[in-house]
């Protein structure tokens, strides 16, 4: 089948979660034997010979807005007012993006048999060609409207400004609900990464005149044949110094070699935890469950355990005692066999953690929050303790060397306490049928795109396979 697939970023090598979510489903995909024409920002990869993948590119990626020059961090906001778009939209599609998109389709559409948008935000591209584009297949990430809403509430505050940033993201919340709506009125089946936004998603499909089947699409490790960055959670590296530097000069930070990391974590005192703490530090919920880790956990912690700080956007954390910062690292690997354990301190967000996947994917002993382990649990029982979760169901059992801990107390235990063997084997046998589960999801919901015949799910179905 000729798909078309709209995302939001054209790369290489994944170099974050949402990136190696769409490298997944691109490889996804290639592996059903699909010819597909996929259509972003950023430059064109070039394929390897003999694929049937072509990249058309409509524009230059644009940074995150934390990386942007102070000048862009006060425009952006004013032209999205202005246009009446979320921020995180104008920010990604400008208008000659979007005549591109909108040119490319009409192009392809002759010969395209299924449209696949990865992102809810690339479907604004679409929007104007829905009523004449096949219906399409939609991987939302997370729930993004529902994300701003609860980092509304819990911003604490009762003056000027804290009212401003509340008002802000209410607006952002309210606008990016109608992008969902549109998802939900047009597309022939969604895709989640967990089974909680899947069910969200599936209650609020469930008040929609249309019917719309909502799947889970159940993650796995991506092989890391062709270098460690195709499973690195945008982690690289520099010391804190260094890392500051760069900035201050207007450069990015280095990224720090595996033997330069392995070099730094060998200068730690003898008898040292390393506790590995990556992922992408410019990401609101991914900050809230790292100060919470700082304030809540390190504190309960023994003298003899040190936090490992990995990952973009930690330039401007404060100094902490017993806290080692690298910043960027060039292996995320490399940082796997380095450290002693990966803690994985989540309290919210929605979608799934790629470094979770990773980690646990790879036989790293892993001390996660229950939110840090979401979309990896079967229907685990609220108040399950500090413990193995080998006896959950055949997917959403894990391997024995990740512990779930919810408490900072029970947290720091299970930081501090002997670290399980790894596991190798086991973890394999988890991505092997993870890997096989989500092939099987994938499948069913491009028949659904496809309108291949047989191959149906029933109206407002959830395809749960976890």
């Amino acid at each position: 089948m000729n798909l078309v697939v709209l995302t939001l970023k054209l790369f290489d090598q994944p170099r974050n979660g949402g990136e190696l979510c769409t490298a997944r489903l691109l490889r996804g995909l290639e592996q059903a034997g699909h010819t597909l024409t996929v259509i972003g920002l950023g430059p064109a990869p070039v394929p390897p010979p003999g694929s049937r993948t072509r990249y058309c590119s409509v524009g230059p990626w644009t940074p995150a807005f934390a990386d942007l020059p102070p000048a862009q961090r006060l425009a952006l906001p004013l032209r999205a007012w202005a246009a009446g778009r979320p921020v995180t939209l104008q920010r990604l599609l400008g208008v000659d993006s979007a005549r591109q998109v909108q040119r490319l389709l009409l192009d392809a559409l002759p010969h395209m048999d299924g449209l696949v948008v990865n992102h809810l935000q690339a479907l604004a591209w679409a929007q104007p060609l829905l009523h004449r584009l096949p219906a399409p297949m939609v991987v939302m990430h997370n729930l993004e409207a529902e994300g701003f809403r609860e980092r509304a509430r819990c911003l604490a505050g009762a003056g000027l400004r804290a009212r401003a940033s509340r008002w802000l993201l209410a607006r952002e919340a309210r606008l990016l609900q109608r992008l969902e709506d549109l998802a939900l009125q047009h597309a022939s089946v969604i895709g989640c990464l967990s089974a909680a936004d899947a069910r969200q998603l599936q209650a609020w499909a469930a008040q929609q005149p249309r019917a719309v089947a909502v799947a889970e699409l159940p993650g796995y490790p991506l092989p890391q044949a062709g270098g460690p960055a195709a499973a690195a959670p945008d982690c690289g590296a520099t010391t804190a110094d260094a890392a500051s530097r760069a900035s201050a000069a207007g450069a990015a930070p280095q990224e720090l070699s595996a033997p330069a990391l392995r070099e730094c974590l060998q200068a730690l005192p003898a008898g040292t935890r390393r506790i590995g703490v990556l992922g992408t530090w410019t990401w609101e919920p991914n900050m809230a469950g790292l100060q919470w880790l700082l304030d809540e956990v390190l504190p309960l912690l023994p003298p003899h355990c040190q936090l490992i700080l990995a990952g973009s956007g930690l330039e401007r954390l404060p100094a902490r005692p017993r806290t080692t910062v690298l910043g960027r690292i060039a292996e995320v690997a490399s940082f796997y066999e380095a450290v002693d354990l990966v803690a994985i301190a989540s309290v919210r967000g929605s979608g799934v953690h790629e470094k979770a996947i990773e980690a646990i994917g790879q036989g790293v002993p892993v001390v996660a929050s229950r939110h840090g382990l979401r979309g990896l649990l079967a229907e685990l029982p609220h108040c399950m303790p500090v413990a193995d979760l080998s006896a959950q169901g055949p997917l959403g059992g894990l391997p024995p060397q990740v512990q779930l801990a919810d408490t900072a107390t029970d947290f720091a235990l299970a930081c501090a306490a002997p670290v399980a063997a790894r596991d190798r084997a086991a973890a394999r046998a988890w991505a092997a049928a993870r890997q096989r589960a989500y092939q099987q999801v994938l499948q069913r919901c491009l028949g659904l795109a496809l309108r291949a015949p047989g191959m149906n799910l029933h109206p407002h179905h959830i395809e749960v396979v976890s």
